[in-house]
């Protein structure tokens, strides 16, 4: 009796020695998953802030350049202004201008007949 009870006692001590998983399957599936999960989310996420950090930069960045533009249409446009009062301060006046008392006054027009 003593062979047989010395047998089991190796067969468990064998057993417990050598790594032998004990776990169902589904508890064994669920710690892959669960390892795999976490790496993969990880990797998410710091892909994401990447990416939105990328996108405020690049926000950013062409806001400045339509503020640059804006404020350069606004010189040119002002250019453009000055160049124009110039050139009509320029122009010679052939007659002297109106004054309120050089108008004749309403009862002195001539009405225009239809045609």
């Amino acid at each position: 009796m003593e062979a047989s009870t010395s047998f089991l006692i190796n067969d468990t001590e064998i057993a417990n020695s050598t790594n032998f998983n004990t776990k169902p399957a589904t508890e064994i599936l669920y710690d892959e998953v669960h390892s795999t999960f976490w790496v993969v989310f990880i990797i998410y996420v710091c892909c994401s802030i990447t990416w939105i950090i990328y996108c405020c930069l690049s926000y950013h960045r062409e806001l400045e350049a339509v503020k640059k533009k804006v404020h350069e249409n606004g010189v040119r446009r002002r250019l453009e202004f000055d160049r124009m009062l110039k050139a009509y301060e320029r122009i010679p006046m052939l007659t002297q201008p109106r004054t309120a008392s050089s108008t004749p006054p309403p009862e002195q027009i001539e009405p225009i007949e239809p045609v």
